[in-house]
């Protein structure tokens, strides 16, 4: 694995370029606050310097159209509980960084997710209190508030805002199926989606947002947990639709697939890409690159190559697959 890859880095695509700050440098774990942006038009990169922020682990990031923001994380070296976190914004067309009002400590710990609403930054983080903490930053007031909590989850997963709501699928609590909830920020209230069928739960899934419909794909609970299992859920509806069996041959989870795969949706096709992860250290097998269209409900395999690091949501962009490595940005060169 090159040296260029980063851990747990804020990943964003800004619409023309693939964003990575933060994270963990490949090999020693290290945190950073610096990074850089890919241009795939133009196969080049522009460093990003470090920003006026503490290091942390797993901060999170979002991109506002014109300026990468980044906030807190939980602090190095000290328990959640205390410790300095920071936020800042980076402007990517003067390369220069402005401070932000600061997270209040309830935000500090490891980020669940974090969206942009167009007016302000929402951010799920674990660690500080029993259930995670929500909070909010107002772009235009350079101020932070405390939101309602979302139910007990676990500690991992991610964040999508609808345009009106915001939905936050996790891990499940104590090694249960994994758990959807979403937020209506008119009522400052959490309420859980629906559940799928209690004979194929999901577990160790990726969510995506289409921009219509949240897709959940990831390993059935049940007593075979080497199948796949995938549901569909649109906002107002009552019930999960489920997927059609994707065309990859069953493997044992802990061998890395399914279930730890990159996933991600390409709006310029329409579809939903799946790239199983490297399934070892060392090794050249290839795993199948998978895209699945949920207006025909089809899966098509249209490569197999060297499985990508563990990321539960792909970034995609220009039709390419990105990851966070440095000396080589793009893991799949067409998603279809």
């Amino acid at each position: 694995m090159a040296s260029g890859y980063r851990g747990n880095a804020v990943e964003l695509w800004t619409g023309n370029e693939y964003l990575v700050w933060g994270g963990q440098i490949d090999g020693d774990g290290s945190e950073q606050v610096d990074g850089w942006m890919y241009d795939p038009a133009e196969k080049s990169t522009t460093d990003i310097p470090a920003g006026p922020i503490s290091l942390s682990d797993r901060p999170a990031g979002v991109w506002t159209g014109d300026e990468l923001m980044v906030a807190g994380g939980r602090p190095l070296g000290v328990d959640n509980s205390s410790g300095d976190v920071g936020a800042a914004g980076y402007d990517p067309s003067t390369e220069s960084w402005r401070e932000l009002a600061a997270p209040p400590p309830e935000a500090r710990g490891s980020t669940i997710g974090a969206a942009w609403t167009g007016t302000e930054m929402l951010v799920v983080t674990d660690g500080v209190k029993p259930e995670h903490a929500f909070h909010s930053y107002d772009a235009a007031n350079d101020a932070w508030r405390a939101l309602a909590s979302p139910a007990e989850a676990g500690s991992s997963g991610q964040l999508h805002w609808t345009g009106d709501q915001l939905i936050l699928w996790t891990t499940g609590p104590n090694g249960g199926p994994d758990v959807g909830q979403r937020y209506d920020p008119q009522a400052d209230q959490w309420t859980p989606l629906p559940s799928s069928t209690p004979e194929a739960e999901p577990w160790h899934a990726s969510s995506i947002w289409t921009g219509d419909e949240l897709v959940v794909w990831g390993i059935n609970i049940g007593p075979d947990q080497t199948v796949t299992v995938g549901y569909r859920w649109t906002p107002g509806d009552d019930e999960w639709i489920r997927m059609s069996p994707a065309p990859i041959d069953p493997v044992n989870w802990g061998e890395w697939t399914p279930g730890s795969q990159t996933v991600g949706f390409d709006p310029e096709t329409g579809l939903v890409v799946v790239v199983s992860v490297d399934p070892g250290v060392g090794t050249d097998t290839k795993r199948p690159v998978l895209t699945y269209n949920p207006k025909t409900d089809r899966w098509e395999q249209i490569s197999a190559q060297k499985g990508l690091r563990h990321q539960s949501s792909g970034v995609i962009g220009a039709g390419q697959v990105f990851v966070p490595n440095k000396a080589a940005p793009v893991g799949l060169a067409s998603t279809g």
